[in-house]
């Protein structure tokens, strides 16, 4: 969320986030971790019922400790006239999307991401994620950027008959992958063949969702770590086959990887009234 609100500021949009926390908590936590952007306390939960987001489940099954008036986590998209025009509600804690995972979904060409090219036959391939540092139960995106030169295609990913479009990611104990997005392909007319088959061309991403999953194994070994924190790898092998208006180039498999940088749930009492006293 830090990363993200420059990138808005500068477009004129705001960012700020609402919790059930008292003021005096939202101030310890905002001083603690240099957060600038404004923190908004709901203590008796008004305006998060009013949005219909409370979780009715307190116990510790499910939010970890019994707590009353907790909102299940989530992100609403409010224009200049107070419409909302798009939210995203997670279920659990333990598996929600991140800021930036949600504003890269919502404003793709807004953000400014790092991105990391990846040598490639007869396209550029750029590798990019929403966010490098996560905690446990986090849900982030993965991206895989591809430019093609003039008069080059690829094959999309639901052709037959041809060398599709593929980014195929490895099983991972640490992490769940959601079903690889692509973007929307056009048909073109193979006049030789008689036939139209769907391509990409020019620019395009594909996206892949992962969890990091708040495992006992996991948590075991940020906690045994002394400060705390583990790199993850996910990786996967992008396969395509590039053509253009003289010949069908051999079809390609490209590693792909991206290391995630997991770092142990902030569980500091924030209230400073409820700190003990220092020895």
């Amino acid at each position: 969320m830090q990363r993200a609100r420059k990138d808005f500021e500068a477009h004129g949009l705001g960012i700020a986030a609402i919790t059930y926390d008292n003021p005096e908590t939202l101030g310890d936590f905002a001083e603690r971790k240099g957060i600038d952007y404004p923190l908004l306390a709901d203590p008796t939960s008004e305006t998060i019922r009013r949005y219909g987001l409370l979780d009715p489940d307190a116990t510790p099954a499910n939010i970890g400790s019994s707590a009353p008036n907790v909102a299940y986590p989530g992100y609403f998209w409010i224009d200049r006239e107070g419409v909302v025009r798009e939210r995203f509600i997670d279920a659990r804690y333990d598996d929600r999307r991140t800021a930036n995972g949600v504003l890269t979904s919502v404003f793709p060409g807004l953000l400014a991401r790092e991105s990391r090219t990846v040598e490639a036959p007869h396209v550029a391939v750029a590798l990019s994620q929403s966010d490098r540092e996560v905690v446990p139960g986090s849900r982030i995106t993965l991206t895989v950027g591809l430019t093609l030169p003039p008069s080059v295609h690829v094959y999309a990913h639901d052709a037959r008959g041809y060398k599709p479009l593929e980014l195929a990611l490895e099983p991972s104990p640490a992490c769940e992958l959601a079903p690889v997005r692509y973007p929307p392909s056009r048909k073109l007319r193979l006049e030789v063949l008689q036939e139209e088959v769907p391509v990409h061309e020019g620019s395009l991403e594909i996206r892949a969702e992962v969890l990091v999953a708040a495992r006992p194994e996991l948590l075991r070994l940020l906690e045994r770590s002394p400060d705390h924190r583990a790199t993850l790898s996910v990786r996967g092998v992008l396969r395509y086959q590039a053509c253009d208006d003289r010949e069908c180039h051999p079809p390609c498999e490209i590693p792909v990887a991206w290391e995630i940088a997991v770092r142990e749930l902030d569980l500091e009492r924030t209230d400073p009234s409820l700190r003990k006293p220092a020895r």
